[in-house]
């Protein structure tokens, strides 16, 4: 602090207010003891990185429902007849003037399985037929009717004129393709023939046989006279022809 200074002069007194002079102040900022400072370097945080699949738009998948072909076929159908007849002569052939039996049953059977597919009968000229057959293995049958003793000898001459039945009625496995025809399956008939029998009547020793009233002379007699009256007619029968060519 400096003690203020008073100038006298000789122009009026002017009193001058005591000047104070402030020894400028500095104020000292307090110390501040900095705990030594670490640099730390700036983290980065980096966000971690999805990768992101590109999207690929779909269109929506039209789901188609495929339907399984369905053929139909329609089966290919056949025929099989066709005959039956009375072999007079029992020559195994459909001979001219041979006629055809009525009546007679016919079965259809399958070959592979042995079973009876249809069942049919002769009409009255002695033909069947079997309709609608679709392709296979089969055989035919003939059943005997009555009056006949059996089947005639199979298989002597073409099929379409010959009997293909065996003795117990039965044909052969045939095989009819689709669609086709067999007229072919036909049977003959025979008839029994029984023997002559003669019947030989001889008499005991010393037995007289009973007269029957012409011994052997009377027969020769008979006979003779028979002759003589041929003769007479043809005579007379010629003797007119005669008479009637000169008549002319």
């Amino acid at each position: 602090t400096v003690a203020p200074t008073t100038t006298t002069r000789p122009y009026p007194t002017t009193t001058v207010a005591p000047t104070t002079t402030v020894a400028p102040t500095t104020t000292v900022a307090p110390t501040t003891t900095v705990a030594p400072t670490t640099t730390v370097a700036p983290t980065t945080t980096v966000a971690p990185t999805t990768t992101v699949a590109p999207t690929t738009t779909v269109a929506p998948t039209t789901t188609v429902q495929v339907l399984p072909t369905v053929v139909t076929t329609t089966p290919q159908i056949g025929r099989i007849g066709d005959y039956v007849w009375f072999d007079e002569d029992e020559d195994g052939r459909q001979d001219s003037g041979e006629k055809g039996v009525g009546g007679v049953t016919v079965v259809l059977i399958d070959a592979t399985t042995g079973n009876v597919v249809t069942t049919t009968t002769t009409n009255d000229s002695g033909y069947y037929y079997f309709e609608n057959v679709p392709e296979g293995e089969y055989r035919v049958r003939f059943q005997l009717p009555q009056g006949y003793a059996g089947f005639t000898t199979p298989n002597v001459g073409i099929d379409r004129a010959d009997s293909d039945a065996d003795d117990q009625g039965l044909t052969e496995v045939f095989v009819l393709p689709a669609g086709g025809e067999d007229l072919t399956r036909d049977a003959g008939l025979v008839i029994e023939v029984l023997p002559l029998q003669v019947t030989t009547t001889v008499a005991p020793t010393g037995t007289t046989l009973p007269f029957t009233g012409m011994n052997s002379a009377g027969a020769g007699a008979a006979g003779f006279l028979l002759i003589l009256l041929g003769l007479v007619f043809v005579l007379a029968g010629r003797r007119d022809a005669d008479e009637a060519m000169w008549a002319e």
